[in-house]
């Protein structure tokens, strides 16, 4: 019947319709713990198989206060009480199991925490009867309700077995959590039965380790029924240091940066109440094989930000040595070209998401630089932050081997000294109060600014002075050689747009003893290789002596000025003269001229157009190795353009006009000296010979009217002759011509092919003043030659009517010790009537009355030989006919031998020239 009895109340309870009850449980545990209970879902009993009771949807409210959140949510509860102990007549909960539970500990704007009643009890029994609490999938979060200020733990496993009498003194804890995504396996210690009898929870040594994180938690939390106080020490080791500043500092771009993952040691020490006082003191955190290693030491408040309002969560001082300041601006989205070790310390402050780093004293120097930096960094984890104000001190004596490391290639050995003010966010930065100063060997440069540093771009301005004492050094430095130096300075800024910078020189000034230079310009393109646009004004005092100190050799005569206008485009070693319009002036010489210069570092190619007015003709005439004998005015023409030939690449047209004389000339040269090869053609006419012959030096005849024509050319690499053609129409001389080549020096390598030809003989006769006459035609012709020791006249051939003469002739070149000269002749004619060449003179005794020409004696040895087959004079005919004239030191030697009326004739002459009269001797033998 008992059994029975038993069985019957069993049912009862085991099927009864709690449900019915639950609001009244819930308001009867409300009561008692002094805070709002809801059961939703449902409460439930059973006895079989074991005791148990379940409650489903329990919701735990707030206490009065500001809140945002339940207390406690949990989907499942489940009691499951122990047999045998009641039996005994005790009550004791083998094992409390929470399915999905979320604990919300949150304090209240004014610092009141949910967890604590009015009543200020906390836990109502100690030590509590319960043997076991698991937990599966919670969560416990803490703050102040906010999203930003809001810590969240996840339970995916937990198991804590208390502490109970005769058995497990101390209550061991063992579980999975996992935090910000990394699961963490804890286990160990966590309290003891007469640290819960004392109101402690003692003692406390757990131990967690998963995902690159391990450490320890050691210490007691005591006053546990009324306000927990903890004294906890932490001891912390990380690899992944990233993921924690990404909870504090949630904007900063380190969330995938590869910098801040090495390992991280912290130690700390946690006391106080939670949601009043609770601290971190005594934090010391150290890196270590990380690309950014660090030490910070300092406090934390760790109490809700409502609650610290804007007070600082505490301070960390942190301290950097001999570390990579890529690295550290690569943080704020700054990109610096050269890496420089820094050290240095700073003073952190604030709370999550609105750090800031203040006191920053960063120290550094690398081979090239030494750098200082001072100020703060505020909003570090704000959507706007980071804010940097920074000052900027940096120096370097190795100015080379600094401007490499910004892929400037300029080869200046000297120091450099810049200060600046860089503020804003990774949204733009602007360098602002910039002052630089350089001091190198070849360059000066002083100058102020300011640039905004954007995302994408670099913008600002920069206004300098330069100086430099040697152009010429310093264009080498650039990479560009020029051949002539100067002093120069100029004004300029530097501006910089969408990251193209480009530099606007004002008042440039260039001075050397050859050239002065102003004007102002643009230098583009300085990522790259520098691009100078110059507009300048220059005057020489002597272009001849600026053209040999840049290494042409162009026959320019001296002390000959100019002033141009015009620009100057430099790229590299490429430059180029353009738009030149100038005034020449000096040495007789006035004109203007307008052109260009290609290439002219290299091989120039000028395009020129130069009118000149030349005031007295022989003076230019005497400069290139002519005579200076006219001095009357003249005009000059002269146009090049570069050509399309490799060989000559100069095409020149000139013009020279006189009062009687007009020259035009075209041709192709292979540069502007006496050595370089050329093909040109040349026209000449002119009202008579006496302006030519005071032009040329050359004793030129009366001619009258005359045309000169020709062609001339030298190869381009023989550097020597002269190839070429003449022909001269004059109007009383008739027409002459000579082709050949004209050697270097005209004595050696020199051989013309000359003819003449005119149509009476007696016009020459009149321009010659010889006694000659007659109307038959003239033509001669010959060649002529030079080897350096004679000129040879050979293949001589003149005719005039039925007249002829044949031969050759040699003229020493060079002077003897006695200063005469030998001339040597071998000549012969068929046939030769003097009567038609030279009139009848009246004869006088034995001769005829003219005189000898016997003046050439005075300074010329003659060995002249000559034969003809009829030789005639006056009444007499002479055949095979051979004749002898010889002279020394004017000693002269006449002998004619031949045939004549029937008889051999033979005649000698024999004359002292030093001697005035001149003593003879004659024979006449027949």
């Amino acid at each position: 019947c008992f059994c029975g009895l038993i069985l019957f109340l069993a049912s009862i309870i085991q099927w009864v319709d709690w449900n019915r009850y639950r609001d009244a449980v819930a308001q009867q545990i409300g009561k008692a713990i002094d805070r709002p209970v809801s059961i939703d879902q449902g409460l439930s009993a059973r006895l079989f198989p074991s005791v148990r009771l379940e409650v489903k949807g329990l919701a735990v409210g707030n206490p009065a206060g500001n809140y945002q959140e339940h207390f406690l949510a949990v989907e499942n509860v489940r009691f499951e009480l122990d047999m045998g102990a009641l039996a005994q007549g005790q009550l004791r909960i083998r094992e409390i199991s929470l399915e999905r539970p979320t604990l919300q500990l949150e304090v209240d704007p004014n610092g009141s925490p949910n967890w604590e009643s009015d009543r200020g009890l906390t836990v109502p029994v100690l030590p509590l009867p319960v043997s076991r609490v698991s937990v599966v999938d919670g969560t416990l979060t803490f703050g102040s309700g906010a999203e930003a200020d809001r810590w969240e733990i996840r339970a995916d496993t937990l198991a804590y077995v208390l502490p109970r009498k005769g058995q497990n003194q101390k209550g061991r804890i063992n579980g999975q959590l996992s935090y910000a995504g990394d699961a963490i396996e804890v286990s160990g210690v966590l309290g003891s039965l007469n640290g819960l009898v004392s109101d402690q929870l003692a003692p406390v040594n757990l131990t967690f380790m998963g995902n690159g994180v391990s450490g320890s938690v050691s210490g007691v939390v005591s006053n546990l029924q009324k306000a927990p106080n903890a004294d906890l020490h932490l001891d912390v080791s990380t690899g992944r240091l990233e993921r924690n500043l990404t909870d504090l500092l949630p904007s900063l771009p380190w969330r995938d940066d590869a910098i801040f993952s090495g390992t991280v040691n912290a130690t700390g020490h946690l006391v106080g109440n939670p949601g009043r006082d609770l601290r971190l003191e005594s934090v010391r955190l150290s890196t270590t094989a990380q690309p950014f290693n660090f030490t910070a030491q300092g406090d934390l408040d760790l109490v809700p930000a409502n609650v610290r309002l804007n007070r600082s969560m505490g301070e960390l001082r942190l301290q950097v040595k001999h570390q990579s300041l890529q690295n550290f601006t690569s943080l704020m989205s700054l990109d610096v070209p050269t890496d420089v070790r820094v050290s240095g310390q700073g003073i952190l402050s604030g709370q999550p998401g609105n750090f800031r780093l203040d006191q920053i004293m960063l120290i550094g120097e690398s081979p090239h630089l030494g750098i200082q930096l001072t100020g703060s960094a505020s909003q570090l984890g704000s959507a706007d932050g980071p804010n940097l104000a920074l000052n900027i001190e940096a120096t370097s004596d190795k100015l080379t081997e600094l401007l490499r490391q910004f892929k400037l290639e300029m080869h200046l050995n000297g120091s450099a000294q810049v200060t600046g003010a860089l503020h804003g966010s990774d949204k733009g930065y602007r360098l602002s109060d910039l002052s630089a100063s350089f001091e190198a060997a070849d360059l000066t440069l002083d100058g102020t600014g300011q640039f905004d540093l954007l995302q994408k771009s670099l913008e600002g301005q920069f206004e300098f002075t330069a100086r430099t004492g040697s152009v010429q050094s310093l264009a080498g430095s650039l990479g560009t050689q020029l051949p002539v130096d100067a002093t120069a300075s100029t004004n300029g800024v530097l501006t910089c747009a969408n990251s193209s910078c480009g530099i606007e020189l004002v008042n440039v000034r260039i001075s050397s003893p050859q050239l002065e230079v102003s004007g102002r310009g643009q230098v583009d393109r300085l990522d790259e290789q520098p691009q100078l646009a110059l507009n300048f004004e220059g005057h020489t005092e002597d272009i001849a002596v600026l053209a040999q100190a840049w290494g042409r050799q162009w026959l320019i005569p001296p002390h000959l000025e100019a002033s141009v206008t015009g620009w100057l485009d430099l790229h590299g070693n490429e430059a180029r003269l353009s738009g030149l319009v100038g005034q020449i002036s000096g040495a007789g010489l006035s004109g203007r001229f307008t052109g260009s210069l290609i290439d002219l570092m290299h091989v120039p190619r000028p395009t020129w157009d130069l009118n000149l007015d030349v005031a007295e003709l022989g003076q230019l005439i005497e400069y290139y190795g002519g005579p200076g004998d006219y001095h009357e005015s003249a005009q000059i023409q002269l146009q090049v353009r570069p050509s399309d030939k490799q060989a000559v690449p100069l095409m020149v047209h000139g013009e020279l006009l006189t009062n009687s004389l007009a020259t035009e000339f075209a041709g192709e040269f292979e540069a502007f000296d006496n050595k370089s090869g050329f093909s040109a053609s040349f026209v000449l006419t002119a009202e008579d010979s006496h302006e030519l012959r005071l032009i040329t030096g050359v004793d030129l005849p009366p001619m009258g009217r005359l045309q000169v024509t020709g062609e001339v050319s030298r190869a381009t690499d023989t550097h020597e002759s002269i190839t070429g053609s003449v022909n001269l129409e004059s109007e009383k001389l008739g027409q002459f011509a000579a082709k050949g080549v004209l050697g270097e020096q005209w004595k050696i390598g020199t051989k013309l092919e000359l003819k003449h030809q005119v149509d009476r003989l007696s016009r020459v006769a009149a321009v010659l003043a010889i006694p000659l006459q007659g109307d038959v035609p003239l033509q001669a012709q010959a060649i002529v030659s030079t080897d350096g020791e004679k000129l040879q006249v050979t293949e001589l051939r003149v005719t005039a009517g039925r007249n002829d003469i044949s031969g050759e002739i040699s003229y020493p070149l060079n002077g003897t010790d006695n200063h005469r000269q030998k001339i040597d002749g071998r000549l012969a004619s068929e046939y030769f009537n003097l009567n038609d060449l030279f009139p009848k003179k009246e004869k006088k005794y034995l001769f005829g009355n003219e005189d000898m020409p016997l003046a050439w004696a005075d300074s010329y040895d003659v060995d002249l030989e000559y034969s003809a087959g009829h030789l005639i004079r006056r009444n007499y005919e002479i055949t095979d006919a051979t004749a002898v004239l010889a002279s020394l030191d004017g000693q002269v030697n006449i002998r004619l031998r031949g045939i004549s009326a029937g008889g051999d004739l033979e005649v000698r002459l024999d004359l002292d020239t030093q001697v005035d009269p001149h003593p003879a001797n004659y024979a006449y033998d027949w």
